[in-house]
């Protein structure tokens, strides 16, 4: 008969698994009736991704319930761990491309295989009732085959290394996108990308997890509290991926919308005449404004008209363009009558949202408090 810690670790990483296929269909279906053509490739990635993702819990389930039905799949379930991180980075690769020219390389997906094609010729080499024996064991070196116990069980130690790997390549992406994207778009909001940062955090969280299981018996890390955090942690990082997916919550850059004819031409760009456009035209006024939407108009390109602003004015075009909305609304504000929302007039400055024109707020107040101790 099962006893109740068995029943609730079974029953806590069935629920991630679901979570995970529940994921993946609702991008998929969010793929296919979208009209956006933006949007088809990240949520053509991530369903894949959430689909894998369910396998690798399915495989824990399979673990915990039959030891000698794990043994047949474990090279499968190895595989699709290693694909599952690939995959994660594709997404964020997607999402952070800064130049449409860069491709995503195929040898992502071609070390992983050779890897556990590698593993698995080794692995069968192992007779069938010792590797049946080892994962009884928990993961133990056993006396009378250490060598053949480590080669099996070095999986969980290649895992560890190949998630600590591409998440610190998922957040150096992150981090050079943010620096990029600021120049591009005025959306202060999308522009963090403070989610990117957050589920990339969580998939380190649960490295110590698999890493402690390299060391100590494998039964000691599935707890049912360590399992427990570790399927709260996966259902978070779902969460966080499908909402911002749908609501659309980042910026891809486009470097097509200004390769034109004028792309090469640096054309010098005169102040006054550029006073004298965002005075008229008043750009600022478009919530999802981007750099490119005035390179026509001045007849420039994005990298100039990013770095004019930057050495003009002494901030990025997110910065500045933020800054005008700020000003806009303090004209707004004197001049509308006390009927008027305040939340209305925060859409009329060329905000987002109320959270949009608080980041902006925040920012400009902190810098000046930085000039202050200058």
């Amino acid at each position: 008969m099962m006893d109740t810690e068995f029943i609730v670790k079974v029953v806590t990483l069935s629920s991630t698994m679901f979570s995970a296929l529940i994921c993946s269909v609702l991008c998929f279906i969010y793929n296919r009736e979208t009209e956006d053509s933006t949007q088809k490739k990240p949520s053509a990635i991530i369903s894949v991704s959430f689909f894998v993702g369910s396998l690798c819990w399915a495989g824990a389930i399979v673990y915990l319930i039959n030891a000698n039905l794990f043994v047949w799949f474990n090279y499968l379930f190895f595989g699709v761990l290693m694909y599952n991180q690939v995959l994660l980075y594709y997404f964020v690769f997607t999402l952070t491309q800064v130049d449409n020219r860069q491709k995503f390389r195929k040898i992502h997906f071609i070390i992983p295989s050779i890897i556990v094609l590698i593993t698995g010729v080794c692995s069968s080499l192992i007779p069938f009732e010792e590797r049946c024996e080892l994962v009884r064991s928990g993961g133990f070196i056993l006396s009378g085959y250490p060598v053949r116990s480590f080669l099996f069980s070095s999986s969980t130690l290649i895992f560890c290394i190949y998630n600590i790997t591409y998440s610190t390549l998922d957040l150096l992406r992150v981090r050079n996108y943010r620096r990029e994207v600021i120049n591009y778009s005025a959306d202060n909001e999308k522009n963090s990308a403070s989610w990117m940062y957050l589920f990339v955090v969580l998939t380190l969280i649960n490295i110590p997890l698999p890493l402690g299981a390299t060391v100590v018996n494998r039964n000691m890390i599935l707890t049912v509290p360590l399992t427990t955090i570790g399927a709260l942690m996966a259902l978070l990082q779902h969460c966080i991926i499908l909402y911002n997916l749908l609501s659309k919550n980042y910026v891809l850059i486009d470097n097509k919308e200004w390769r034109y004819s004028l792309a090469s031409r640096h054309a010098k760009i005169n102040h006054k005449q550029f006073q004298a456009y965002i005075i008229e035209k008043k750009p600022y006024l478009n919530p999802n404004l981007k750099v490119t939407d005035l390179c026509s108009d001045l007849l420039t390109n994005r990298s100039y008209l990013s770095a004019y602003i930057n050495k003009e004015y002494g901030m990025n075009f997110c910065s500045y363009i933020n800054g005008l909305r700020l000003r806009e609304l303090e004209r707004l504000r004197t001049t509308s009558s006390a009927a008027d929302a305040p939340l209305d007039l925060i859409h009329r400055a060329g905000f987002n949202s109320y959270r949009s024109y608080l980041r902006a707020k925040n920012d400009e107040d902190e810098q000046r408090v930085l000039k202050i101790f200058e």
